[in-house]
């Protein structure tokens, strides 16, 4: 456990402090006097050299002192040291030992009542030399102690054939247990923490467990909250958290937002960190400490040493960042995928730049700066981490995101090259029909230089995936393979990374370059609805391109920049901190495109919580959320608001679902396919949904584009059912994009729409397969 690697630090620094001295002054030269009373050789590599014996059941503090006290007197004699438990059946007892600690050899229970009060002891008694302290802590202490008082001779090891020493360090120690029998400290926690309230109550319990079940004690600890105890001169206290004690505030003033510090200042011994999940880690780490003294100790009581200092190191990555000086601390959000979020509150510009000049000064290095509106975003490069920084002026908050270094970021241009191609956005139908569900949405971007760009893609099926190569490949030169620059994945719902997962398994290097994928996922393994493998199953898929990248860390405020193209991230799963989630579609990476003088938004699934987010973080006239494009949230259910929507403004709206929908069985029939059904016509009649809402009462909106369906030339009516003619395989918008003229907006235009959509429902409905869906 961690308690006991951290305590052995503190023994292993005193041990190697020793071993250098006594490397320097007896190790390294011949010591030309004789110890008081004659010379006891312990080793020399002889048959006859000392045994170290230990007991069955030591503490691991004093474990590793054994092994490290083996370890420098191998060094010295270069022959193995023996080292045995006192109660191995291989080994037979000798009277040549080093016992060290409390055996079932008797003289170690005749060394432990020569202790003449709280402290460590050696001696020879009989032929074997003894190594004991009250506890194994103490115990460690005199296994320190003696070998700092050997004398070396080439590969020769002595000791004073009158070995006896004594170390009193009842001074030393702090005492858990008073005169009374009662345990001596009163467990006071922060009023505003209810978890460390409930971590504290489990730590009384296993105190009282520990102590009580052998019948030599009968303890009760106390736990309170800091408001309900009067701060009282001279009061042992265990304080646990914040609280309003004047010694919470040394705790917190030298500790990491991501380490705990668990240590000792006079009368009181303190517990916390600014995460409520690691301060429970600390109080756990406390118990460890007070069980190894007591399940160690000779007296029955149970001594800590007074000044101890324990910091926790498992974020020890972390520990080049400095704070953000004169803002306030507000909480660290810790998504359990690979980055750490410190957010500050009260702050403002000059905060931000003072805290640029920190980070230099600690050794990190800038790699990239970027503005969005009244915001400010820096990347910095560290030794063991990177950090990116965010100034959101609408709220005077800063944000510190950390990641350990190697994390990949796009802050170099990603393709050069005018090229002679008209940037066009397609929206592809999805395939509803194959996967029997109603959702998804895939857009691909043609860029100036010929590339492609692809935002999500839909199911994981194999006509979807089929249908993307080929779509790729009729816009490619013939001869030549589809570059694709770039993959964007807006969430971990299947409607839309499945059809990168069918796309990779069909179509790989051999068939399509793929530069790069860029996301921002929440950890799969804590979403409802989100398969645990979801994120395996797409860095699988992409390893099936050898010089692939992926870029997993999109945050809010980074532009990446293509021929002729940017994208810009507007809003992630981070963003929504310190609020809730409703569900996973609100850890939608929302995306923005720039292409030819026009914004394009696509919002993902992006619902409640990340439009509020965005309207916090920009306003909501901010030009940052103006686009002249919107993809429909959630694929045409409900998602967004109606605030979003109208902070956008866009003149056309792309719904990303197939205007044929195919999710509803016969379910008198199992067997039978499913039964199509306009669900989009009924969505986009729908005044009680923000979009729908707003398509109905704004009249900026001028076009609706409806995946799947050609608005002027049904399949039909026009070629022929039998024709060949594929209808519904995307819609083309060539950049920049003038939405058509029909002469409606408002709920005029929603009822134009209803009818197109009706209309080509009706014509399209009884048809299976490839033919209708392209």
């Amino acid at each position: 456990m961690r308690i006991k690697r951290i305590i052995l630090s503190a023994v292993s620094l005193i041990l190697t402090l020793s071993f250098i001295l006594t490397l320097s002054s007896c190790f390294g030269e011949k010591k030309d006097e004789t110890p008081s009373g004659g010379a006891l050789t312990l080793f020399d590599g002889s048959d006859a050299d000392y045994t170290i014996i230990y007991a069955t059941d030591v503490t691991n503090t004093l474990r590793v002192s054994i092994l490290e006290l083996k370890a420098a007197i191998e060094e010295i004699t270069g022959k193995t040291v023996n080292v045995s438990s006192d109660t191995s059946k291989s080994y037979k007892e000798k009277d040549r030992e080093i016992i060290i600690g409390r055996t079932t050899r008797s003289q170690s229970e005749t060394a432990i009542g020569k202790l003449e009060s709280v402290g460590y002891r050696y001696d020879r008694i009989d032929d074997k030399i003894t190594l004991v302290g009250t506890n194994d802590y103490l115990t460690a202490k005199a296994v320190d102690a003696f070998l700092s008082s050997l004398t070396v001779e080439g590969n020769k090891i002595s000791a004073a054939s009158d070995l006896a020493y004594f170390k009193d360090c009842s001074d030393e120690m702090l005492s858990l247990i008073n005169d009374k029998g009662e345990f001596a400290y009163d467990i006071i926690v922060a009023k505003e923490s209810s978890e460390l309230y409930n971590v504290s109550y489990d730590f009384k319990g296993w105190v009282e467990e520990l102590f009580n079940k052998d019948g030599a004690h009968s303890v009760r600890l106390k736990v309170k909250y800091d408001t309900a105890v009067p701060v009282t001169a001279g009061a042992r206290e265990i304080l646990v958290g914040k609280t309003n004690r004047e010694n919470s505030k040394s705790l917190y003033s030298d500790i990491g937002y991501f380490a705990y510090r668990l240590f000792n200042e006079g009368d009181s011994i303190l517990v916390g960190a600014y995460k409520e999940s690691v301060a429970v880690s600390a109080m756990n780490e406390l118990y460890q400490y007070v069980k190894e003294a007591y399940v160690s100790s000779t007296d029955g009581n149970c001594w800590i040493p007074k000044g101890f200092d324990v910091k926790d190191e498992a974020y020890g990555w972390t520990n080049q960042l400095p704070n953000v000086r004169n803002a306030t601390f507000d909480g660290i959000y810790d998504p359990n995928d690979g980055t750490q979020l410190i957010r500050y509150v009260n702050a403002d510009e000059n905060i931000y730049t003072a805290y640029l000049s920190a980070l230099k000064n600690a050794g990190f290095t800038q790699e990239k700066s970027y503005t969005m509106g009244q915001n400010s975003y820096s990347l910095h490069y560290g030794a063991e981490m990177n950090t990116y920084v965010s100034y959101i002026k609408n709220t005077g908050e800063i944000r510190v995101f950390l990641e350990k270094t190697g994390t990949q970021y796009p802050t170099a241009l990603q393709s050069s090259g005018s090229g002679s191609y008209t940037p066009k956005l397609w929206q592809l139908r999805v395939d509803n029909y194959g996967s029997r569900e109603n959702g998804g949405m895939s857009y691909v971007l043609q860029m100036s230089n010929g590339n492609f760009l692809i935002v999500d893609g839909g199911y994981n099926t194999e006509e979807e995936a089929d249908h993307l190569y080929t779509f790729l490949k009729s816009k490619t030169p013939e001869g030549q393979k589809p570059i694709i620059e770039g993959w964007f994945i807006s969430h971990l719902h299947g409607d839309h990374y499945g059809a990168f997962l069918a796309f990779s398994n069909k179509y790989n290097e051999t068939h399509v370059e793929l530069k790069a994928m860029y996301w921002n996922f929440l950890d799969s393994k804590t979403q409802e609805g989100v398969a645990s493998y979801a994120v395996a199953q797409i860095e699988s898929g992409a390893r099936k391109w050898s010089g692939v990248k992926l870029y997993t860390k999109m945050h809010t405020g980074m532009t990446v920049e293509f021929a002729g193209a940017n994208v810009s991230i507007l809003c992630t799963h981070e963003d929504v901190y310190p609020s809730s989630f409703i569900d996973a579609n609100d850890t939608s990476t929302v995306y923005r495109f720039e292409v030819a003088g026009q914004k394009v938004i696509f919002l993902g699934d992006c619902r409640d919580n990340e439009c509020a987010a965005m309207l916090r973080s920009f306003g909501e006239d901010s030009s940052e959320l103006k686009a002249d494009i919107v993809q429909w949230s959630h694929h045409g259910y409900e998602g967004a608001t109606y605030d979003m929507y109208s902070a956008i403004g866009a003149h056309t709206v792309l719904f990303p679902m197939n205007v044929v929908g195919w999710q509803e069985k016969n379910y008198t029939d199992e067997t039978s396919d499913p039964n199509p059904n306009s669900i989009v016509s009924s969505w986009i009649n729908n005044y009680r949904i923000p979009c729908g809402r707003y398509l109905a009462e704004n009249t900026t909106v001028k076009n609706i584009i409806i995946a799947g369906m050609d608005e002027q030339n049904f399949c039909n009516s026009h070629y022929g059912v039998k024709s060949g003619k594929h209808c519904g395989t995307a819609q083309e918008l060539v950049l920049p994009y003038t939405p058509k003229n029909l002469g409606k907006t408002g709920s005029a235009l929603v009822s134009y729409y209803v009818d197109l959509a009706n209309t080509y429902y009706n014509n399209n409905k009884d048809y299976r397969g490839k033919h209708v869906l392209g």
